[in-house]
């Protein structure tokens, strides 16, 4: 790989001590020790469950050449003495790598879905040649996101994505490599030097409340030109403590907004009673979107309103009235579910005001916009009942999804049958608050493993059926840790008319176990007991 001065580097974090030479070369930054190779710079960043300084004898081993660490350098663990090493101390590594990646372009290495060949130099903060569009909230960002996205490429806007669903840094759209929302510092800053040098204009940024905590660090050197929140609601309690941090850290995207970019105007857009908090931290301007017959909508803050169209059913489009800057046009949605009608319109008031679109220049375009993959995505084999797989794990989307699924249920006369679980060694608060919604909406209810990582899978069904009053288990309420078998039981237990609603999964392509990530494919599971079951 091309090296780099790590004179440069020193420059980018600004140490507190050096002791060693910085008249050499580096040729990658890394954080993980698995990943180092000859001539590397190590981070040795403190991390959720292991602390990155334990590792530093395994970096230099592999070849690292300089090592970024916070602690005393008498105290970092070492087996001995590691001569020819260069020790930089900074008061925070992961800060110090976010700072570093924006000054650096890592060029791909196998498997990173990063387009161009290897190699590496420097190249100054690629964000600062993009309109940065950010999208954050508990429900709706991934949706959002993707169709801002959409929009953007239908207006003919050379627009990249970086999405839980997907990615397109310029060689076209792809899944998500990672089982991650927003990537990490280094190939943050590599993904967009990559749409800088396809000829993007515009990056849309999906960003997760881990990626926008103080601790992370993993955007604190980008700044963007518009935010969009799409919804606050209960979830990532593990990471954040209290609801008012957690919406704190979804409130960063918008303290750290820049000016306009790009020759249109940067905003910042929100539901209507979450617009006073964003107000509070930024001093762009401010835009509510929202439905029109939801409460305190026709305000002079909406940027957007919708009438008509209510939630359709679970097929077909939703037609209603896009309102913006006093005009009013027809258009229509092919997606179902209000809050699909939310996401709509957060997407239409960001590309409106960013790129001075009319709401007539945009009817058009929603009407071609379609769901991203794993989000009400029917699986249809011939068989006479509804299978939806869906990535709502939330409780506020749970609820969404399985009241727009039981009503469509009970209109047919049929039954909604749940599959899901709760992530391992994530937010325990809301494993019962699951268990409650689907209990209310559920006729029949399947808990299964959805990422248990290093928890007891059993463990986290028994703390989801604490929130499912009154069920037996066996009759209406099935624990099965399998979730393929799971799946399996669901179908088998179908009938005419009946729902069945795949959660939490959706679009991802792995399953998080003790052991590591392994392949998982939802809808392929689906089609597979399906078939098993006679159908297709």
């Amino acid at each position: 790989m091309n090296p780099l001065p790590l004179s440069h580097l020193v420059a980018a974090v600004r140490p507190g001590a050096i002791r060693g030479r910085v008249d050499r070369a580096v040729t990658e930054l890394c954080y993980d020790s698995r990943a180092v190779r000859p001539g590397a710079a190590f981070f040795a960043q403190p991390g959720a469950h292991v602390d990155g300084h334990r590792f530093i004898d395994d970096a230099v081993a592999a070849g690292a050449v300089a090592v970024v660490h916070s602690l005393e350098l008498s105290s970092l663990p070492l087996s001995g003495h590691r001569p020819g090493v260069t020790w930089i101390r900074v008061a925070d590594p992961a800060a110090a790598l976010s700072a570093a990646a924006a000054w650096v372009f890592w060029h791909s290495r196998p498997g990173r879905g990063v387009a161009g060949g290897a190699g590496a130099c420097f190249f100054g903060h690629p964000c600062r040649e993009l309109t940065m569009v950010g999208v954050t909230g508990t429900n709706g960002k991934s949706t959002t996101a993707w169709w801002i996205y959409g929009l953007l490429r239908a207006l003919q806007v050379p627009a990249g994505l970086i999405s839980t669903v997907g990615v397109d840094y310029g060689a076209g759209l792809v899944p998500n490599p990672e089982h991650v929302t927003t990537p990490l510092a280094v190939e943050m800053h590599a993904a967009l030097r990559a749409m800088v040098d396809a000829g993007l204009h515009t990056a849309v940024v999906e960003a997760s409340s881990w990626a926008l905590a103080g601790g992370s660090k993993r955007l604190a050197d980008l700044r963007f030109d518009s935010g969009v929140l799409t919804s606050f609601s209960h979830d990532h309690l593990e990471l954040h403590g209290t609801a008012e941090a957690y919406l704190a850290a979804k409130l960063n995207l918008f303290r750290a907004l820049r000016g306009c970019g790009g020759g249109g105007g940067g905003s910042a857009i929100a539901p209507p009673h979450l617009v006073r908090q964003v107000r509070a931290v930024t001093t762009r301007p401010v835009y509510a979107f929202g439905i029109a017959d939801a409460e305190g909508a026709g305000g002079e803050s909406w940027a957007c309103s919708a009438a008509g169209g209510g939630d359709g059913g679970v097929r077909g489009a939703v037609p209603f009235t896009l309102h913006l800057d006093g005009e009013a046009v027809p258009a229509s949605l092919a997606a179902r579910g209000r809050f699909n009608l939310d996401n709509c319109l957060a997407a239409a008031s960001v590309v409106a005001r960013q790129c001075g679109v009319p709401a007539a220049g945009l009817s058009g375009p929603i009407g071609a916009l379609r769901l991203p993959p794993g989000h009400l995505e029917a699986v249809e084999l011939g068989q006479p009942f509804q299978l939806i797989v869906d990535y709502a794990h939330t409780p506020e989307a749970f609820s969404a999804t399985l009241s727009l699924l039981a009503q469509q249920a009970r209109g047919r006369g049929g039954r909604v049958i749940a599959v899901f679980g709760s992530a391992g060694e994530r937010d325990l608060h809301k494993r019962a608050m699951q268990g409650r919604v689907a209990d209310r909406f559920a006729d029949l209810i399947v808990l299964t493993d959805e990422d248990c990582r290093g928890e007891d899978p059993a463990a986290i069904l028994r703390e989801i059926a604490a929130g499912c009053s009154g069920r037996s288990e066996g009759d209406d309420l099935i624990m099965e840790v399998d979730r393929r078998a799971a799946i399996a039981r669901a179908v088998a237990a179908a009938r005419g008319g009946d729902v069945v609603a795949l959660l939490g999964k959706g679009h991802e392509a792995s399953m998080i176990g003790p052991d590591g990530a392994r392949p998982w494919d939802e809808r392929a599971a689906a089609e597979d007991a399906l078939r098993t079951a006679g159908w297709g």
